[in-house]
Order: structure tokens, then C-alpha cells, then sequence
């Protein structure tokens, strides 16, 4: 596992285990497959107050860019297929 990885992962790691569980499954299991551009959004999701990052998982969150409300779209919809 690459230095970066560790710290995404570790970045990962949240307050809530419904968070935590629904972004280390993007990491896991579709961050390494997205285009550049998308991997770079999930970088700036991350960076996002724990509060913000928490009401746009649970889609309670408006505001956000067309490029990080289209990933929250994807992880919100992997997290309800149980990916």
C-alpha cells in the first residue's frame, strides 16, 4: 500500500461508522478505477468540515459543485446497492 493510499484511507476515517463505511467503500472499491479527474474530487470531498461532508452523504447537503455532488450521487447510490 502506497504512502498515499495510507492516507487516504486514514482521511477515510470518520466520526459516524455509516460515513466512514460508505467512503472507505469508494476508496476499496472504486477510487483506484476513477478517471483522474473524479479521484481528485474524492480528495476535495475529504477536505470538506465533517458536518458538510456528513449532510452531503446523507444528500441533506446543497451547494456543492456539479463535480463533487456527482460523486456523492455515485457513493450514495454504491453505499444503498451495499458495494
Amino acid at each position: 500500500m502506497s504512502k498515499t493510499d495510507k492516507q487516504l484511507r486514514w482521511r477515510c476515517r470518520r466520526g459516524s461508522r455509516e460515513m466512514e463505511l460508505m467512503l472507505m467503500g469508494y476508496l476499496e472499491h472504486g477510487y483506484q478505477h476513477a478517471p483522474a479527474a473524479v479521484q481528485t474530487a474524492f480528495r476535495r470531498l475529504l477536505e470538506l468540515p465533517e458536518d458538510q461532508l456528513q449532510r452531503c452523504l446523507l444528500g441533506q447537503q446543497s451547494g456543492i459543485d456539479a463535480e463533487l455532488a456527482a460523486l456523492v450521487q455515485q457513493i450514495r447510490t454504491a453505499f444503498s446497492a451495499g458495494a
